[in-house]
């Protein structure tokens, strides 16, 4: 489409203005919006789009308020929706209960995260260095009376639902798999669940990486273990998690992941031991110190084995790390 491509050229130029030549530059503006007007609907397709709210001169994400512009109401919208400023719990709150008519009973909020040195060195026992970003990711749980498990996603405006019944891993369910594991997780170790219903809210995707999926599965674990008052201590949690990664999701349990998410704090690292199965908090408040992140371009290897290795360009990494380790 000629139109989407010149939008996405004219975000790119923003960008650029903003990054070169401007800071203040911050927005791009794609003029008048109506939900009602098809000619106009395109507008509301890029993400996060914000809404001028003329009552109170306040901006409101698109995505909080289109059940209201649908209706062609004239009103304050801060008053229907938490505006871009605000509570994130309530904010959070608000949004379950509009989805499902009822509050959320336990709301967990856990970081976003990214490793600094050893990514991979999981595989040889050794250490991980991570530290948690303030990419927050809000998950809200509410109690049902069946065995149904509905998923909400606002941001992605998507919904998934399943049964207790038929708890599989599903393609199409993308995102809602990361729970459906943990909901096995808690099956496979013995407990006995009821239906829920969940809000996942997060700023960025699943797909943006920053730790997203894994922070959304520990959010999730901690929160039903609250709702349903399992008493689980943090190893039968990461217990948990880890049936859901390997049997449910089959993959890999990163233990780096998981330990940041959970003990991560503010001018911290988190410094995880493979070998020991634990976790060290190093303190880290030089605020004249920046870390920037760069996009290597080294793809992540997510299953190592005895083939894997004896490839060229993977055989040369082991052999550096062994020579290290010494």
């Amino acid at each position: 489409d000629l139109g989407v491509l010149t939008a996405i050229l004219e975000i790119e130029y923003a960008k650029s203005f903003h990054d070169l030549i401007d800071k203040n530059f911050k927005y791009y503006t794609m003029g008048f919006y109506s939900e009602n007007v098809q000619k106009l609907r395109y507008k509301g397709f890029y993400y996060p789009t914000q809404i001028l709210d003329r009552f109170t001169m306040n901006y409101a994400f698109l995505y909080d308020i289109q059940n209201i512009l649908k209706e062609g109401k004239n009103v304050q919208l801060s008053k229907e929706a938490k505006v871009a400023v605000g509570d994130s719990m309530d904010f959070v709150q608000d949004i379950h209960k509009l989805e499902y008519g009822e509050a959320a009973e336990v709301i967990v909020c856990t970081p976003g995260r990214f490793h600094l040195i050893g990514e991979h060195s999981w595989f040889f026992k050794d250490k991980t260095l991570s530290v948690g970003v303030n990419l927050p990711v809000y998950v809200a749980v509410s109690a049902r009376n069946d065995d149904v498990f509905q998923f909400y996603f606002p941001q992605m405006k998507d919904r998934k639902k399943i049964s207790l019944s038929n708890m599989k891993f599903r393609k199409e369910d993308r995102w809602a798999n990361s729970i459906k594991g943990m909901i096995f997780g808690f099956m496979a170790s013995g407990y006995e669940l009821k239906g829920m219903d969940f809000t996942i809210y997060s700023d960025i995707l699943p797909s943006g990486g920053f730790g997203i999926t894994t922070a959304m599965k520990v959010g999730a674990v901690y929160a039903i273990n609250e709702l349903l008052g399992l008493k689980c201590d943090e190893s039968q949690l990461i217990q948990v998690i880890s049936r859901g990664n390997v049997k449910f999701l089959g993959s890999n349990n990163y233990l780096s992941a998981v330990l940041t998410a959970i003990h991560t704090k503010e001018k911290s690292f988190v410094l995880t031991d493979y070998a020991t199965k634990s976790c060290e908090i190093l303190p880290f408040d030089f605020p004249e110190k920046k870390i920037i992140l760069v996009d290597a371009k080294v793809p992540r290897v997510n299953i190592w084995n005895e083939e894997i290795i004896r490839e060229p360009e993977n055989a040369l990494l082991l052999g550096e790390l062994k020579d290290r380790k010494s």
